[in-house]
């Protein structure tokens, strides 16, 4: 093998050093390509230089506030989807006709999941334990689009253990049926499926949401959401979550919903408090509203439905649990689940403990984890209604 001269790997470092200083001196500056910001710049310490903590999040920051970065990033990821046909980011799945799923769903390690009949036990068991103190509870799980989309996957991963474990919670849905526990999957089990979902966004989209709302809404006060307040509008434009994680992302269009009740007025309440996505307050003039204080405690599955559930509510506080918000502890069986030691906090106590009515939400990837038992009852325990 002829050996490359070292003139030419000396001009080839010159450039990677000489060309994203001059595109940065023109004022071009580093994106985020990813579903997350960049990184911070570190602030060295003793303890940072001594473990070498600063030098490898200075490394992290340096990569990712490189100029020229998302071009190539971007470049690469063409390649590999469009030209060579795999996924440039192990954390995306490419199913047919350009549809898109997120590998978390599909690829478990089901040997430390839950089954079934405990999510659907634990679900349960929230809803009593929340009614029995005076309250009104409901809990329920948003579908992955790889379980209402199946037919869109690789054929290999149509019956992995992760599906099985979502057929195990539909068949105890839909023969416990139980009291406050909606049946999304139910739901959203039509013809028209594919029109409920993003094809290259990990989330149900506006019309998807729609349907999931109305069950909420009825399961709290049956015959209370009214079809005819739906309005379809344009189509709207939403940057997919699947896409940035690619490295390329995209807009994809979707009818747009809103919610019109004839009498009733929703104004959103300014919030400082960062766990407090949103907070909504209702008044009417002849129409049904839920009534008191409510609290949703959800994921990213519940942002879309906040703006279409809110004029249903006198009042409305919706606390999105984020990654970045939890905890993760070890319970005796030695599995891992997840606390929210932010619904604990002085100024997030008031608000839970004082709601009349509280709907606790999860993706379905996450049902395992925030309806375990440990879960659960670290949630009603914020609420304020210990569990022996």
């Amino acid at each position: 093998m002829r050996r490359i001269p070292s003139r030419f790997v000396v001009a080839w470092f010159l450039c990677l050093l000489i060309i994203p200083t001059v595109v940065w001196f023109a004022g071009k500056r580093a994106q985020p390509i990813e579903n997350k910001p960049l990184a911070a710049r570190p602030v060295p310490s003793l303890q940072s230089l001594r473990d070498g903590t600063f030098f490898k999040d200075l490394d992290t920051y340096l990569q990712e506030h490189l100029p020229l970065r998302a071009d190539l990033v971007q470049g690469k990821a063409a390649v590999d989807s469009k030209v060579i046909g795999e996924s440039p980011n192990p954390q995306v799945t490419l199913g047919s006709d350009g549809w898109l799923f997120f590998t978390e769903d599909l690829k478990r390690d089901c040997s430390v999941t839950s089954p079934g009949d405990v999510i659907v036990a634990q679900m349960a068991r929230f809803v009593a334990a929340t009614d029995a103190a005076g309250r009104k509870g409901v809990a329920y799980i948003g579908p992955d689009k790889s379980s209402m989309v199946p037919d869109r996957l690789p054929a290999e991963l149509r019956d992995t253990c992760t599906r099985q474990l979502s057929h195990q919670i539909r068949e105890e849905l839909r023969e416990q049926h139980p009291a406050g526990v909606p049946d999304l999957f139910a739901t959203l089990d039509r013809d028209d499926i594919e029109s409920l979902y993003w094809r290259r966004d990990s989330h149900w989209n506006p019309e998807g949401a729609a349907l999931a709302s109305a069950e909420v809404v009825n399961t709290i006060e049956p015959g209370l959401w009214d079809p005819s307040a739906v309005v379809v509008g344009d189509d709207t434009s939403h940057v997919t979550d699947l896409t940035q994680l690619m490295g390329l992302p995209e807009e994809e269009a979707s009818p747009g919903v809103t919610i019109q009740r004839d009498g009733v007025t929703t104004t959103e309440v300014p919030t400082s408090d960062p766990n407090v996505a949103r907070h909504f307050q209702s008044t009417s003039t002849g129409a049904r509203l839920i009534p008191g204080k409510t609290v949703v405690v959800h994921d990213s599955f519940g942002n879309v439905q906040m703006s279409l559930m809110a004029p249903y509510f006198e009042d409305v506080t919706f606390l999105w649990m984020r990654a970045g918000l939890t905890d993760t502890a070890k319970s005796a069986d030695g599995r891992w689940y997840v606390t929210w030691p932010g619904l604990a906090t002085a100024d997030l106590a008031p608000v839970i403990r004082g709601a009349d009515t509280v709907v606790y939400q999860s993706v379905e990837r996450a049902a395992d984890v925030r309806f375990a038992p440990d879960s659960v009852t670290g949630l009603l325990a914020a609420m304020g209604i210990p569990q022996s």
